[in-house]
Parts: C-alpha cells; structure tokens; sequence
C-alpha cells in the first residue's frame, strides 16, 4: 500500500471516530432538558420487566438498575439526574411502590457502601499493626542468625527460612493495606458517589401510550 493511501485511511479512521463522538455528545444533549437535567427513561410494560422473579414483587428487577447506571454513567459526574419510568397498563396503580423500591434500594445500597469503607479502614490499620509486628520479628531473627547461625550451618539455614517467610508476610501485609488505601478505596469511593447521585434523583411517572 501506497503512503498517499496510508494517509488516505488515517483519515477515513479519523473521521469515522469523530463522527462516532459527536453521535454521542448528539445522543447526550437528547437526554438532557432545557434546565440541564439529564433523563434517563426506563420503559416498565409488564409486572414481568419490573419485579424480581425470586423476590415475590418484593425487588425490582437487577436489570432495571444495570440499565440505568449504564446510562448514567455516561452522563457528567455533576450532572442533576431524573429517572423517567413509563409504566405499562398493569403497573399504572404501583407507582409509590416502584419509587419506594427503586430509592430503598440505592439508600441501602449507599448506607452499605459506607459500612464497607469503615471495615476496610480496620482492616487497614490490623494489616498495618501485623505487619509492623513481622516487621520487628524479621529484625529480631535477623540479628539472632547474624549472632549465632553462622556457627551453625542447620541453624543458619532455619533462620534464612524464618527471615525470608517474615519478609515475605511483611510485605504482603503492606502492600494489601496500600491497595486498600488507594485503589479500593478510590474505586468505593466512586461507587459510593453514584449510589448517591441515584438514591436523590427525581423520579417521574408517565403511561407508556403517553397518558
């Protein structure tokens, strides 16, 4: 292939990729009201589609929730949220209900969030004080085996096996209480955040034939 046809496709390849982000900032601004609200419209025809099956109509249904999150998350993170439900004929009269379940469920899932985030800061600060402890132990045999292994070859062997296994506990034990610093608890914080920008959206009511 020719460089005029190389150049030819780069181009091609570069259109199609912005023709695909303005479809999408296009798709956006469609779900987003003149007082900058952003919808996300939930379309419910049967009792089917909005209950969960195991759960006697006691739950929505995990794809209801699945959808709007995949909708929302495209959404700016700032962006005020209202979840638009259209209601097939069956469901006309569960409307409180549906709201109900729909909030429960993200409040619960929030207030969760939060009890987790405590948790992990304990398990933190127990993974942090262990491996302080291995820390110290990995000096104590290590000081022991430089006094008093090298006078015997099977007792030096036994301290290189106890300060190797101390070192690798250690290690582990910080490195597991440095992932929860910083990813876990970044990645639950994000979560955290759109459970909460869900559980306070508006929500709004309206029959699927437009009624």
């Amino acid at each position: 292939m020719r460089r005029k046809d190389f150049e030819a496709l780069g181009e091609k390849i570069e259109s199609i990729r912005l023709d695909a982000s303005l479809e999408r900032e296009k798709a956006l601004l469609s779900k987003k009201d003149e007082n900058g609200v952003f919808h996300v419209t939930v379309f419910l025809a049967s009792e089917d589609a909005c209950f969960d099956a195991y759960s006697n109509k006691q739950e929505l249904n995990g794809e209801v929730f699945n959808y709007i999150e995949r909708v929302v998350s495209e959404f700016p993170p700032d962006a005020p949220l209202s979840i638009d439900f259209e209601l097939g004929n069956s469901l006309k009269e569960r409307q409180i209900e549906i709201a109900s379940l729909y909030r429960n469920h993200y409040l619960f899932s929030f207030d969760s969030l939060g009890a987790k985030k405590k948790s992990s800061h304990i398990a933190v600060f127990i993974m942090t004080q262990v491996g302080i402890l291995f820390l110290l132990a990995f000096a104590i045999v290590s000081a022991f085996s430089n006094q008093l292994g090298s006078k015997d070859p099977g007792l030096n062997f036994l301290f290189l096996i106890a300060t190797e296994l101390l070192s690798t506990a250690e290690w582990v034990l910080f490195w597991e209480a440095f992932d929860k610093i910083f990813f876990d608890s970044a990645e639950r914080k994000k979560e955290r955040f759109l459970t909460g920008r869900l559980a306070s959206a508006k929500i709004t009511f309206k029959d699927i034939d437009g009624e």
